[in-house]
């Protein structure tokens, strides 16, 4: 999606351009923002790092699958995540499945690579 902005200052026409590329998750017909999902899942207070991320599913097309990065010393388990998950989100928005990692892939400016996330963990299955 691109956002154009067009301001006029003391005479002058400012154009910027933005571009967005979060990808929505579409689930039971519903678009799903994985970013949405991924700020739960960090409000918990022992989670350190968060992704949500579609997987495909033979029924719905696809479904929210997620992997976190414990804080340090922290001993969180699947089982927690998703009683965090289906407190603090709709029920069709909470992960599937929870994969419980020490690091994720990220680009040169620390952002993570959820497809790649994503391409992992559903090979692994």
């Amino acid at each position: 999606m691109i956002i154009q902005i067009v301001e006029k200052e003391a005479g002058i026409k400012f154009s910027v351009k933005l571009f967005v590329s979060c990808v929505d998750l579409c689930l039971f017909g519903e678009k799903i923002s994985p970013i949405e999902v991924d700020a739960v899942l960090l409000s918990h207070p022992d989670v350190a790092q968060a992704v949500a991320f579609g997987v495909p599913d033979a029924k719905y097309g696809e479904e929210i699958n997620c992997a976190i990065i414990p804080r340090e010393g922290s001993n969180i388990d699947e089982e927690e995540v998703l009683r965090f998950s289906k407190k603090n989100l709709a029920s069709f928005k909470v992960p599937k499945k929870v994969y419980i990692t020490d690091s994720f892939p990220k680009t040169a400016t620390g952002k993570i690579l959820r497809r790649l996330v994503a391409e992992h963990y559903v090979s692994q299955n």
